[in-house]
């Protein structure tokens, strides 16, 4: 009697999951398609994952792969797309499109109950931000991804800076700027023209005339100029040639 009532109590109980949805990739930056995933940790004894199935969207999805064995202490990733990720950790296929603003996930099993579940929301964070969800001592909280591997929240991807604008800045002082041993004052003052910057001009090379005994005249008025002061002289020199001859006889 005592045994019977020993069993029936065994067999009432139900049985507990040490699985754990530890992380999840619900908005990526870009397209979400083929890239979201879902990172499930075992905590219990070795199992075969691909007995089981995802439950999202109201829909018990298949979890198939090469290597579903999943020992105990180990992580897999379930991935709408497993061809897609290069994950160091075991990437498992599976069909699903991750809401962007919540849902309801579970892992079930061939009898329909429910290993774990959780209810995730953009509330949360990690959206589009390049953060994922991440369970960290039993809450939930945002940082980089880490798949495969235990979650740390203390490192973020934080936002970019808002780009900033001209007319929002001040142009600050050119003398608050420089040091004060650098310091000038500056003088605006209205361009001199007789100041103006000389200007090189290239022009063909002066070449200078040769010197010689010749008078060189540079216009026909300053010969014409010159032509009775060569008429006195001519008339001088040969009124003084005849007195010589005259006084030589």
């Amino acid at each position: 009697m005592k045994l019977g009532l020993i069993l029936t109590v065994i067999l009432i109980i139900p049985l507990s999951s040490a699985l754990q949805i530890s992380e999840i990739m619900y908005d990526l930056e870009g397209a979400d398609a083929g890239n979201e995933w879902i990172e499930v940790f075992n905590d219990g004894e070795s199992m075969d994952i691909c007995v089981h199935r995802l439950f999202e969207a109201e829909t018990n999805h298949y979890i198939k792969g090469d290597f579903c064995t999943l020992e105990s202490g180990s992580y897999v990733i379930l991935a709408d797309r497993a061809e897609n990720l290069a994950f160091e950790s075991n990437v498992l296929d599976s069909a699903f499109s991750l809401s962007n603003t919540g849902e309801r996930l579970c892992i079930r099993n061939n009898a329909g109950e429910d290993l774990v579940c959780v209810e995730y929301s953009a509330t949360l964070g990690a959206k589009g931000d390049g953060n994922s969800l991440q369970l960290s001592g039993g809450e939930w909280c945002t940082g980089v991804p880490t798949p495969g591997k235990l979650g740390d929240c203390r490192a973020s991807i934080e936002e970019p800076a808002e780009s900033v604008k001209l007319e929002d800045t001040e142009v600050l002082d050119l003398e608050e700027q420089a040091p004060e041993e650098q310091k000038q004052d500056v003088v605006v003052s209205e361009p001199d023209p007789v100041k103006e910057p000389a200007v090189a001009v290239l022009s063909a090379p002066q070449i200078e005339a040769p010197v010689t005994g010749q008078i060189i005249y540079k216009s026909k008025s300053e010969r014409a100029s010159n032509v009775p002061i060569l008429m006195l002289l001519t008339v001088s020199i040969t009124l003084n040639v005849f007195f010589i001859i005259s006084r030589l006889r």
